[in-house]
């Protein structure tokens, strides 16, 4: 039976669900996570997998009453919440990886981020050639191979 407190979950789970979202924007579109501390992700998804997991166990429990009102809330909730947590985890993870390939610390990564954008991108593209140069090195070497046995025979 759904009562009234399902509702009220239903809103505080909306609320929760959603509280991440303009950061996860920003993130996604200045892939700059300099603001957020990888402590608090880390606190922040470990609360969300416990209440996945509360949740889950809840629901299954044969004899909680109110198994679909009472879990359903807590489950939607921290399991969007933790989609959301896990997408700044990885952009979080990501910009820690590119301080440490410049040798630099965190902070001055993100005071000069965009001088750094601009080398990241760079360093992909040259990563992107080198790998279009051996491919066709590779190809080079497999016709000259075909062309040596054909001469052979």
């Amino acid at each position: 039976m759904v009562t009234w407190y399902f509702w009220i979950g239903l809103i505080a789970a909306l609320c929760i669900s959603i509280y991440c979202l303009p950061q996860l924007i920003y993130v996604i579109k200045t892939k700059n996570t300099c603001g957020i501390s990888i402590w608090m992700l880390i606190l922040m998804l470990a609360g969300d997998i416990f209440f996945v997991i509360q949740a889950i166990g809840m629901w299954a429990d044969p004899g909680y009453e109110d198994n679909i009102s009472g879990a359903l809330p807590l489950l939607l909730a921290n399991g969007i919440a933790l989609i959301v947590g896990l997408i700044l985890f990885v952009f979080k993870v990501r910009s820690m990886h590119y301080a440490r390939i410049f040798k630099t610390t965190e902070k001055q990564f993100c005071e000069n981020y965009e001088d750094y954008r601009t080398k990241i991108r760079m360093l992909k593209a040259e990563k992107k050639s080198a790998a279009v140069k051996s491919r066709n090195r590779k190809k080079i070497e497999y016709s000259e191979i075909y062309r040596y046995k054909r001469t052979e025979v």
